[in-house]
């Protein structure tokens, strides 16, 4: 047989580093992987520990694995009851799930706990919502803050969450009503130096 060539020696050499597999062998498996990808099908074969390199891989996976769910689980035990100050948390462990494979997804047995968080997320950024714009009330010439934080929370909802918010209509109401209040009352305030931020707000955020 033909004599191994160094490239192939030096993956031997460099699944060799990797020793005992942890979750901080990462870069020593990677290492040995690229090399061994970079060799031809020829001296592929003269790899001699490749097995090793193959087994480690499939070991940190394991380990990685156990390691994301472990730290999903911790994080929806943070979460318990939803609050809305609950947001990042939930966000956050929506991600890290996000980022299992195809076998951690299947086999994490709490993904309905992050389900069921995030619905009674949105339903409570939405009772949010429409409780803010309930605030508003009759609409006057001084009605421009109330409406313009309206806008404000509603806009930060999802296109979804948006669709659910069961008053949107009122908001849109009152942006027109408190349009044509500022509309009639230019004159006004144009004299007035107290009332300016209210036109100021209706130029700047009517759509």
């Amino acid at each position: 047989s033909c004599s191994r060539t160094d490239a192939a020696k030096k993956v031997d050499v460099l699944i060799s580093v990797i020793g005992d597999v942890t979750l901080e062998s990462k870069n020593d498996i990677e290492k040995a992987e690229i090399a061994y990808n970079g060799l031809s099908k020829e001296e592929q074969k003269q790899v001699w520990k490749y097995k090793k390199l193959k087994k480690a891989r499939d070991k940190y996976n394991i380990l990685l694995r156990n390691d994301k769910s472990e730290r999903l689980e911790k994080l929806l035990g943070l979460i318990g009851t939803v609050e809305l100050n609950d947001e990042s948390n939930i966000k956050s462990a929506r991600n890290l799930y996000n980022t299992f494979d195809e076998e951690g997804k299947s086999s994490f047995e709490h993904y309905q706990d992050l389900l069921d968080a995030e619905s009674k997320l949105k339903k409570l950024k939405i009772m949010q919502v429409e409780k803010i714009i309930n605030k508003i009330g009759e609409v006057s010439s001084t009605s421009g803050i109330a409406i313009k934080e309206a806008f404000y929370q509603y806009n930060k909802l999802s296109y979804e969450e948006k669709s659910n918010v069961t008053n949107s209509d009122v908001l849109i109401n009152a942006k027109e009503t408190y349009k044509k209040i500022v509309e009639g009352n230019k004159g006004k305030l144009r004299k007035n130096v107290d009332r300016p931020r209210n036109l100021i707000f209706y130029e700047s955020t009517a759509e």
